[in-house]
């Protein structure tokens, strides 16, 4: 059976291998849309970073410096958003998506994981688990308005 530092490390794990996986959608999106390679890029080395603020979380949690409840996240849900994720990079490498069905995928994503409250903030949350968390949501928050701007921009010039 399982105990509870078991089954958070399941869980931030979960986590680090969405921002992980969601990276490789962003550039294989840089592939797919040369004219923003930039920004596909951009995002895809953020999501990078989101990936280790979380296995740096990990291992402070291994080593109890840092505590979070065992069921502060859903690990189903998580897995779900994954497996979401990963068709995502299915479709991109094997079918000529276009430049704003990238873009909807990932706006969905960004919103989902906002709407969710994936990154969601509780008071009983240890300090270091906020300020992962806080920085994770606000980076998702901008990420969500950038591709939103982006997608807008796309949809004008149809």
């Amino acid at each position: 059976m399982m105990n509870q530092t078991d089954n958070v490390q399941k869980v931030l794990e979960a986590l680090e291998s969405n921002e992980n996986t969601l990276s490789e959608l962003y550039k294989n999106c840089s592939i797919i849309d040369h004219d923003d390679y930039e920004f596909w890029i951009k995002i895809s080395s953020d999501e990078t970073e989101h990936g280790i603020w979380l296995s740096e979380l990990s291992q402070k949690v291994s080593e109890g410096e840092v505590h979070v409840k065992d069921d502060r996240f859903k690990l189903e849900a998580l897995n779900g958003i994954g497996s979401y994720i990963k068709s995502c990079i299915a479709d991109s490498k094997t079918s000529s998506i276009s430049n704003i069905h990238a873009l909807s995928i990932s706006l969905d994503i960004e919103n989902s994981m906002l709407e969710r409250g994936v990154f969601k903030i509780y008071e009983t949350d240890d300090i270091e688990l906020q300020n992962v968390l806080n920085k994770l949501r606000t980076s998702t928050g901008i990420h969500y308005l950038e591709v939103k701007n982006k997608w807008q921009e796309k949809r004008t010039q149809q």
